[in-house]
């Protein structure tokens, strides 16, 4: 009786942790039943919609979605495909979710339970005030640079940075994972004639291609089910006299490499569904891990940057960071 007490009081405190740990999580997570019904989910879920745990467990996915907390619903797509979905929503405050529902299915592949998670769009957006842009150039001013090195060759680079930074060209930043193509992104953004407008950074890898063009490009009214009735600006448009950066650039499809080249020869294009060609003035910063140069002589990428940075495994570390 004992050893069974105390495996009972052991799977209780893995469930408490277990739901701590997705109490934690920064993305919305909520479960569905084979029914349809909400057995589970977490603190970001109730931020996104005002609602409480005791509020929804128990209740029918349907009945939340028909009272317009988010649009369009997710479930009847998993629930017919019986294979992990992704898609774009729209909550009843506005935001914009990148959702996606995985079906757990049993041994008659049939679905016990979908795990659903939602995030906002992985993109950030960073604008410099004047106080801290006075702050950075001090540093600058007194370190030479914000980023920390003893390797020659990084030093090399740096000082390449500083020449190009004022080059109006788009700049392709190649290297290994974890060598700081984004931190050198931002150092020649902070360097640039567009350092007092907005730095804008998306993993283009990271959003599906049917969504990752109207992040980039934006949408126009109703250019699709589910889109937001007055329209959406995307980034290239919200990064006007700033910096975009494409991380992973080496994942996206021809077509947007396509409207990318035009953004980059004529600083216009055309949004989702759109019928009116839009000016901007950008400079474009792009990353990957992948050999654009071979992509590109096997005509599997185009040739949409001018400049190349090649980053290795060097150390460093940015100024007052480990």
């Amino acid at each position: 009786m004992k050893e069974e007490t105390n495996h009972h009081n052991t799977i209780e405190m893995r469930i408490d942790m277990l739901e701590k740990i997705l109490d934690n999580a920064s993305n919305e997570i909520y479960v569905l039943d084979e029914n349809r019904c909400i057995v589970f989910c977490n603190k970001v879920f109730e931020n996104h919609y005002g609602l409480k745990r005791s509020e929804v467990i128990g209740k029918a996915n349907e009945e939340f979605f028909n009272q317009g907390y988010w649009t369009p619903s997710i479930v009847p797509l998993v629930f017919e495909e019986k294979k992990a979905v992704t898609i774009k929503q729209t909550t009843h405050y506005g935001g914009e979710l990148i959702t996606t529902a995985i079906p757990l299915l049993n041994s008659a592949q049939e679905i016990e339970l979908v795990v659903i998670t939602g995030h906002e769009p992985n993109y950030k957006k960073i604008r410099y005030l004047n106080e801290q842009r006075n702050k950075d150039d001090n540093d600058m001013h007194t370190s030479g640079s914000p980023i920390i090195t003893n390797c020659e060759k990084m030093k090399n680079l740096l000082a390449f940075c500083t020449k190009i930074a004022s080059v109006d060209s788009t700049i392709l930043i190649q290297g290994e994972s974890g060598t700081g193509k984004g931190v050198f992104a931002q150092y020649i953004h902070s360097l640039s004639q567009q350092k007092s407008g907005p730095f804008l950074a998306i993993n283009c890898a990271a959003i599906p291609e049917e969504l990752l063009e109207s992040e980039l490009f934006g949408y126009s009214q109703g250019a699709f089910t589910g889109a937001s009735k007055a329209g959406k600006i995307g980034l290239i448009e919200s990064a006007h006299n700033g910096t975009l950066f494409l991380d992973e650039i080496g994942e996206i499809s021809p077509k947007i490499q396509a409207k990318l080249l035009q953004v980059i020869q004529e600083r216009q294009f055309l949004p989702v569904g759109g019928r009116e060609m839009k000016k901007v003035n950008i400079r474009i910063i792009t990353a990957t891990n992948r050999n654009l140069l071979d992509m590109v002589e096997k005509n599997s990428f185009g040739r949409i940057y001018t400049i190349v940075c090649m980053l290795s495994k060097s150390k460093f570390r940015r100024s007052g960071k480990e």
